[in-house]
């Protein structure tokens, strides 16, 4: 069967070159003119990498064959594409080794290292990625704007890994920007790709109307362009813009036709988020046991791959809360060590994208940007009084930004301080009594306030009583601790808790139930060393948030610091 496979292959080449070759006979072109057939040809079957690799294979024949080392570059990137594991990366490097010697060439070697980088990143390889983006870019620079801006993008991409949102957005939003007004070879892809791009991070910011704007427009234009590549992206956007709005019919249907048109797509961190995606819609929809297929469908890749990003790290929740609820603990188990390997692994990748991004790439940036400044203002004659203005004006940002961040870590140093102190002096306090000693002083200081209650005082003494129970056994960690849920727990109605609660405590339900959180994360964080090595994201699950972001604001709130550096201070204070 190989052998059968291999000869059809060889008669498709030279039926390929035959074809060409008599092209090339009857209308008396030039070799380049069948190098641009050949690409041509190439990109129209570029899904069915078997015939892809045909039209690749001849390019790289007929360059051998002239011994022109730039066709024969052009030939390896091809084949590069045409692959998603270690030969992608071999012809990737095949790009690099033919054209090393070339001098300021204006798309080699750098395509070779953004090939390379692209492999891995579509493989959640993604700190490779960005050593490879880094390395094309500083080549790019200075010899070919649009790879450069294309590198920048995708160094975009990574920052969405790290939910900088906003610097994302505006290197995309940059990105459109710069392609809209150019015309190069396949724009039009490039464009919508960066058009998704920026959808999917209003979709992760939950600006749903911005992503929509955007996931209709990206669907008609490339249907409009027969973008086959790109397509499957914005119909799975639609889907997860269906979920957020609790759409889930909706949304299944839309991701189950993006994971079909994904499936050949070398993308499989997308066709995972899909799968994701499709698992949780269906949960919603109480069909559990088909979620399950789509959930450890993810996990699977996830293994398969290495890789992981945050949003993917859900699965795992997913699917212990499903094991724990049926009682299948060795199910539950085996997801739980899933869940702790794959949540160091992102904090490790974080950490290490982070670093890099800043060191490698940011500062060489802003460095470069510094030098072409000054150069052009040598080309400019500014070298003088008005020079030296914008240099000092320049000096001046510098040191207000190293001002700022200096007072703001100071300020923090200050806040963290006090909250330490506080909390000492607190848990002193703590040893004469339990918190909350103030049931029936605080209903005697507010009889005006509550009358309108119409409850008698022993009621509300019960209530009062109930919630001070609440309060001293943590039920308020506990996720989806709504207003309604808790004052069914408490056997009375929201109107009456809500009521108690602003009353007594001075703040409403939603402020009240996240400052009780934020005691007690303090007071945990202080004393369990192990709960610090977890992420922000791990530990706002483990005290009843939905997610990383609302955690910090209430934390924020409440201290004037962030939870990221209040474990930092504490970390130091021990290592010292």
């Amino acid at each position: 069967m190989q052998l059968i496979r291999t000869l059809s292959h060889f008669v498709l080449m030279i039926g390929c070159l035959s074809a060409l070759w008599g092209q090339k006979d009857q209308k008396n072109t030039t070799d380049l003119v069948t190098y641009e057939e050949l690409r041509n040809n190439f990109q129209k079957v570029q899904l069915d990498s078997v015939k892809a690799r045909i039209y690749a294979e001849t390019f790289l024949f007929i360059a051998k064959k002239n011994k022109d080392s730039v066709k024969m570059a052009d030939a390896y990137h091809l084949l590069s594409q045409t692959y998603t594991n270690d030969l992608a990366l071999k012809y990737a490097d095949s790009v690099i080794v033919c054209t090393k010697n070339l001098d300021k060439h204006k798309v080699y070697p750098a395509l070779g290292y953004l090939q390379k980088g692209n492999t891995y990143f579509n493989n959640g390889q993604y700190k490779k990625a960005l050593n490879e983006y880094i390395r094309g870019s500083e080549l790019a620079k200075t010899r070919n704007r649009t790879q450069y801006m294309t590198i920048r993008f995708n160094i975009g991409l990574l920052r969405n890994l790290l939910d900088e949102r906003e610097e994302s957005m505006s290197i995309f939003r940059e990105y459109l920007a710069y392609v809209d007004h150019s015309s190069f070879e396949d724009s039009n892809l490039y464009y919508n790709k960066a058009l998704y791009a920026l959808a999917d991070s209003f979709l992760h910011t939950k600006h749903l109307d911005s992503a929509d704007v955007l996931i209709s427009r990206g669907i008609q234009k490339t249907i409009r362009e027969n973008d086959s590549i790109v397509y499957p992206y914005f119909v799975m956007g639609a889907g997860i813009s269906a979920f957020h709005k609790t759409n889930y019919n909706v949304a299944v249907d839309s991701l189950i036709k993006a994971e079909s048109l994904m499936s050949s797509l070398t993308d499989k961190t997308a066709l995972t988020v899909c799968h994701l995606f499709i698992g949780q819609s269906l949960k919603e929809l109480d069909r559990m046991e088909e979620a399950l297929v789509y959930l450890k469908e993810v996990d699977s890749l996830i293994q398969d791959k290495n890789f992981i990003t945050p949003k993917l790290l859900e699965t795992y929740y997913l699917l212990i809360d499903y094991y724990e609820a049926i009682g299948d603990t060795k199910n539950q188990l085996y997801y739980l060590n899933n869940l702790i390997k794959f949540d160091s692994l992102l904090n490790t990748n974080h950490k290490y994208l982070l670093k890099n991004i800043t060191k490698k790439y940011d500062t060489p940036e802003l460095i470069s940007v510094k030098q072409n400044l000054i150069n052009r203002l040598q080309k400019d004659k500014f070298i003088s009084e008005k020079a030296l203005v914008y240099v000092g004006v320049l000096a001046v940002l510098l040191l207000f930004l190293v001002f700022y961040y200096l007072r703001r870590y100071f300020i923090f140093k200050k806040r963290f301080k006090k909250l330490i102190f506080d909390y000492e002096k607190k848990n002193k306090d703590s040893k004469l009594g339990q918190r909350g000693t103030y049931v029936r002083t605080d209903y005697e200081n507010s009889t005006e306030e509550l009358s309108d209650l119409r409850l008698s005082k022993e009621v509300i003494d019960e209530i009062l009583q109930k919630l001070e129970h609440f309060e001293n056994t943590n039920k308020f960690i506990k996720k989806n601790s709504s207003l309604s849920r808790v004052a069914k727990d408490l056997n009375t109605n929201s109107t009456y808790l809500s009521k108690i609660i602003n009353v007594t405590r001075k703040t409403n339900f939603s402020n009240y139930l996240n400052d009780l959180r934020i005691d007690y994360v303090i007071k945990r964080l202080r004393e369990d060393k192990q709960l610090r090595s977890y992420t922000v994201k791990a530990i706002a699950k483990e005290i009843g948030f939905n997610n990383s972001q609302s955690f910090s604001v209430a934390f924020r709130k409440k201290t004037g610091i962030y939870p990221s550096f209040f474990i930092k201070q504490l970390d130091d204070i021990e290592s010292k």
